[in-house]
């Protein structure tokens, strides 16, 4: 196996050298720590969180990672969440829709600013910072996170569940 790498190699050479060009492979790697949309590391410490798409493959938004700071408790101090992911398409947004359930019954709907254009490859950043108050009922949870495009559309939903 040896052999044949070293003379696949020699080879390579060869053929390049015979042709009189000569190059240099280099590669770069992408920094391994997320950043924020100001080039600023974002906190990695915390608890990722499993998350459901409730949208499409084809969505032009594809969340890869939600990492809340502490465990969600009833009346905790505020908690922060960070959901990330990746742009497949161009994209203009105006707003994320969030919309919590207990026990399959809506309890919370609010609309939230989340501007920012986009372009296939880009990386997407959204801070939410949530408290669940000490009065809340104990039960399952859903949070439901619709992010909207300037023409008022759900490009991308994701479902968080949680047992308070």
């Amino acid at each position: 196996m040896a052999k044949q790498y070293i003379l696949a190699t020699l080879l390579f050479t060869g053929v390049v050298l015979s042709l009189g060009v000569y190059y240099v492979f280099t590669h770069q790697q992408a920094p391994s720590i997320p950043l924020d949309e100001n080039g600023e590391k974002i906190k990695l410490g915390g608890i990722p969180w499993p998350f459901i798409n409730c949208g499409t493959e084809f969505d032009p938004l594809q969340v890869t990672s939600i990492v809340f700071s502490g465990q969600p408790e009833r009346g905790a101090p505020p908690n922060d969440a960070v959901i990330s992911g990746s742009m497949m398409m161009h994209e203009e947004y105006s707003n994320v829709n969030v919309i919590v359930k207990l026990n399959n019954v809506q309890v919370f709907n609010n609309n939230l600013p989340c501007t920012g254009t986009y372009d296939p490859g880009d990386m997407f950043i959204f801070n939410y910072a949530f408290q669940v108050p000490g009065i809340a009922p104990g039960g399952p949870y859903s949070v439901y996170f619709r992010f909207m495009n300037k023409q008022n559309q759900a490009t991308s939903c994701t479902q968080v569940d949680m047992d308070l």
